[in-house]
Order: structure tokens, then sequence, then C-alpha cells
């Protein structure tokens, strides 16, 4: 999967149950990306989906956000549920994304 990842993917999200370090999974995704000379059209992704189990953190998820863009993650993806969905989006919106958006 992670070879088809690099040849057709244009944004790769590797998610954390994959049972490859993760930095050799990028690795993997990078170098077929280059062997199909796609290098400049992939980005990849950080973050997963909510867990039923967890309350959202925005602290938490703040912390993860900033070192999914020091890994170099164009997009995450923000661990919002169902119940409070709106509430969270907007605080997550306010407090987050003006410090990766050049717009604060």
């Amino acid at each position: 999967m992670l070879r088809l990842a690099g040849q057709y993917s244009d944004i790769c999200h590797i998610p954390p149950w994959v049972h490859v370090p993760m930095e050799k999974a990028r690795s993997i995704v990078k170098q077929e990306a280059r062997r199909f000379h796609r290098e400049d059209k992939l980005a990849f992704a950080a973050g997963s989906v909510a867990n039923r189990d967890q309350r959202f953190d925005l602290k938490a998820v703040g912390q993860d956000v900033e070192k999914a863009a020091k890994d170099g993650a164009l997009y995450y993806i923000a661990p919002l549920h169902r119940t409070g969905y709106l509430d969270n989006l907007k605080e997550f919106a306010k407090s987050i994304i003006p410090s990766y958006s050049g717009l604060d």
C-alpha cells in the first residue's frame, strides 16, 4: 500500500496502526513517488480520526499539530467527535488554525 501511495496519491496519510516505523513508511512512499517522477505532487497528512473513548483535548491536539508541522505534514486530520463537533471545530479553528495559516 505504501508503494501505491507513492505512485498514485497526492495527499498521503499513514495511519498509526501501520506496522512499519513512521520514518521508514514515509521513506518508502517518497522513494516510489521519486521513481514515478511525482515528488512534487506528494504531500503528507498527519493526525487521526476521533477515538470514541477520548475527550477532545485542544491542548493535546495543538501539540500534535505542532509535531505534525515539524515532521513536514501539510495537512492535519483533527480528531473531532460527533458530540460537540461544531463547538470543537470552532475552538480548533479559532485557537490552532491561525498559527499555521499565516492569517493570525
